[in-house]
């Protein structure tokens, strides 16, 4: 023991600590794997070599198109990514639009009946729900509407119990705002048309026969707008609820005031300029005569009302 003391006494202090980091070291490079090799070994375990990782890129998740995709036959329907909105197919072709000089009860402005060829759009199945506007609102792009109270109801916008219902009390700008957020826009008023009757002509979106509680809120029955989508039997030949009755809707269209004589026979879309906005169909306080699918209505663009809302429309690619 006397050389082993005699080399350690001729090693200075410091190193003391090279040699004792230089025995980890080698516990860690050495002493280590074998005692991990040697206890695998004792228990049998199989070693197993983890795979090697791929290279290949990662596939992350893209939101959904924004957009509907191509319309080409009745049926097909599509759900807007951004406002959780049912879509409905309303294929290419013609239409009649207007009213016959034979119906008793059309004005001047809906005469004469012309055949009008549209191209295929998607048009909203309900009118906007104030569940879908509020969510608007909350994301930065819609105004609160000019109103919160319904013709009965105080607290109408903003209740849960009536997150279902259209929002009303929005004038024509905000309708637009809304339907631009969500990657659409308001119909013309020959695709709302169209969108409500078919192709034939028929007198409401339904058919022909008179209206009655079934098929609408109108005629002051409920006294205020219900929850969308609760007359199925009264929907349009596409699917379209409420066409007729519960709140007026809006539309792109400026008004002329003219009859439809010099109307474009291919998607008309209205003069360029004009002093007020239409709105088509009608409300929860119209009575019968009035619910028809071929009545025109007007108002300045910043008109707001307990029984009017809207709906969007979006072209086919």
């Amino acid at each position: 023991m006397r050389w082993f003391k005699s080399l350690t006494h001729k090693i200075p202090r410091w190193g003391f600590t090279v040699l004792a980091l230089l025995d980890i070291f080698l516990l860690l490079a050495l002493g280590l794997p074998r005692m991990v090799n040697l206890a695998l070994l004792l228990s049998h375990t199989a070693i197993t070599t983890p795979a090697r990782a791929s290279l290949a890129p990662v596939s992350i998740p893209t939101p959904a198109p924004a957009h509907p995709p191509a319309c080409t036959a009745l049926g097909q329907h599509w759900t807007s990514p951004v406002d959780g909105m049912i879509l409905l197919c309303v294929p290419a072709g013609n239409f009649l639009m207007g009213s016959s000089v034979e119906d008793p009860q059309a004005a001047a402005n809906e005469e004469p009946q012309l055949t009008v060829t549209l191209d295929a759009f998607w048009i909203d199945k309900t009118d906007v729900t104030n569940a879908q506007y509020a969510f608007c609102v909350a994301s930065g792009g819609c105004p609160i509407p000019m109103s919160t109270k319904s013709y009965i109801h105080d607290a109408y916008f903003g209740n849960p119990s009536f997150e279902n219902f259209p929002v009303t009390n929005v004038t024509w700008q905000e309708a637009s705002q809304y339907c631009a957020w969500a990657y659409r826009r308001l119909p013309s008023e020959a695709e709302w048309e169209k969108a409500a009757r078919g192709t034939d002509g028929q007198l409401y979106p339904w058919g022909n026969s008179a209206p009655d509680d079934r098929l609408l809120n109108f005629n002051t029955s409920l006294g205020d707008t219900s929850a969308v989508c609760q007359y199925p039997d009264g929907n349009s030949p596409y699917g379209a609820c409420d066409m007729a009755g519960n709140v007026w809707q809006w539309v792109g269209d400026w008004y002329d005031g003219k009859d439809y004589a010099a109307a474009s026979a291919a998607n008309p879309n209205g003069p360029l300029t004009g002093i007020y906005k239409v709105f088509r169909g009608s409300q929860w306080g119209s009575p019968a005569w009035a619910v028809r699918s071929a009545i025109r209505r007007w108002r300045p663009a910043s008109m707001w009302s307990t029984n009017l809302g809207f709906r969007c429309a979006a072209p086919a690619p």
